[in-house]
């Protein structure tokens, strides 16, 4: 049942413009709302994670016939002359953003890489959603033009239509996103990225979440569907572009946020939320870049080749990776949150086995001076080669452990787990 006293969120939109446009024409049909955002734009006047996104909500009985007028809106409202330069945030005030979390894998990625999983007994994956966002806004263009736009990377991509996005040209994960869901009409499609590049916090994976959420979004579709399908999608279309085989791991925390476990069988994944208090495992993890960027492809191709090979004892190293997750995962819903940081360091053990291109002197640095601090366990993050590691802190030796990483050369990353993804509200089965 609505409450009527209650307020709905109409829209998050991240321009000052445009969230005046919306009320006034919202006032002009009589319909008060109300402007919210967590930092004022006159003391941050850039998005910076989120910090300026700004939530504009109405009253609960009136929000469905609000949608009705900003969908009208956008019927009629202008593009801007073909020779603008791409703007700030109005081109069209009808815009749709989305968040998608990126992610800490704690135990059993690479497991999740076709046809690895099929090889073992439904092995599992546990990844924690952190803030580090993608984000991506989308606006509708009357003309059929595509306008990409990559903030943290300064690309900028046009093209007459869908179609003349075909071949080669920069970013190209965007453009095959809009070419696969491919609006009516033009779009201009706006990202930005809070994760470091390379890190290997899944955030090209995060990105195109975002990107195929915000998409359907502006067709007037709801992204709630199947949840593997959308996945599978997603990671196949990740795969023409690296030209390399990919996982799925990474679209889970990003859909749908939170601790999760994943299993993988020939039947199909299964997901269940782990019941973690989300600040106590934050205080367990010190998130470290290491300065260098990554490509997970080489490593992932590394391991595969390795392990469909049968080479050495790279399927042993496998199945032992397969039995860490299964383990961190179990003390994980028990709340042996020292049980679950050993686990994590029997998987790097494990997973040092698997290929020579997961370790880098960088990483190696990293891993002894958290030993040396008392560390329960340290891990590459993604497929390793650089980019991003996590450390499990003992109980109350957080801050210790980050300064001795920093002593170290690494860069610390200050994070929260995300609870939400961008699917909230959407089962985790």
């Amino acid at each position: 049942m609505v409450d009527a006293h209650e307020p709905a969120l109409l829209m998050s939109i991240w321009n000052d413009s445009e969230a005046a446009i919306i009320r006034e024409l919202l006032a002009s049909h009589g319909i008060e709302c109300s402007v919210s955002s967590q930092v004022p734009h006159s003391v941050m006047p850039l998005t910076v994670d989120g910090l300026g996104e700004i939530r504009i909500h109405v009253p609960a009985p009136l929000l469905e016939e609000a949608q009705a007028i900003i969908a009208a809106y956008r019927e009629v409202a202008p593009t801007a002359p073909d020779s603008a330069p791409p703007p700030q945030g109005v081109l069209l005030p009808m815009s749709h953003t989305a968040r998608a979390p990126t992610r800490i894998d704690l135990a059993g990625g690479t497991l999740d890489i076709w046809p690895i999983f099929l090889l073992l007994d439904q092995p599992v994956t546990v990844n924690v959603a952190i803030d580090l966002h993608a984000v991506v806004e989308v606006s509708p263009l009357k003309d059929g033009r595509i306008e990409l736009i990559s903030e943290d990377l300064d690309l900028y991509r046009e093209a007459k239509d869908t179609a003349a996005l075909a071949g080669e040209g920069s970013l190209p994960l965007p453009a095959r996103l809009v070419r696969s869901f491919a609006p009516d009409g033009g779009v201009r499609m706006r990202t930005r990225a809070t994760a470091p590049a390379g890190s290997g916090l899944g955030g090209s994976s995060a990105l195109a979440a975002g990107m195929a959420v915000a998409l359907s979004r502006l067709a007037g579709e709801k992204p709630t569907g199947d949840i593997h399908a959308l996945a599978r999608r997603l990671a196949n279309l990740e795969a023409q572009v690296l030209r390399i085989p990919t996982g799925v791991q990474d679209y889970y925390p990003a859909l749908l946020g939170g601790v999760l476990k994943l299993t993988f069988a020939a039947e199909g994944i299964t997901t269940q939320r782990l019941p973690v208090n989300p600040e106590a495992l934050a205080q367990r993890l010190v998130l470290v870049y290491e300065g260098a960027t990554r490509s997970s492809g080489l490593s992932n191709l590394d391991m595969l080749r390795r392990f469909l090979g049968d080479e050495g004892d790279t399927r042993d190293a496998m199945a032992a990776v397969a039995q860490a997750a299964t383990d961190l995962a179990e003390a994980l819903v028990v709340g042996d949150l020292d049980a679950a940081g050993k686990a994590m360091g029997r998987e790097m053990t494990a997973r040092r086995r698997l290929s020579p291109t997961i370790m880098t002197p960088a990483t190696e640095r990293l891993f002894t001076a958290a030993a040396t601090a008392g560390a329960l366990g340290a891990k590459v993050c993604g497929a390793g080669g650089g980019g991003c590691s996590v450390y499990w802190a003992a109980a109350g030796r957080h801050r210790q452990l980050a300064a001795a990483l920093t002593a170290a050369g690494g860069q610390v990353l200050p994070f929260q787990v995300e609870p939400r993804g961008l699917l909230e509200g959407a089962p985790a089965k």
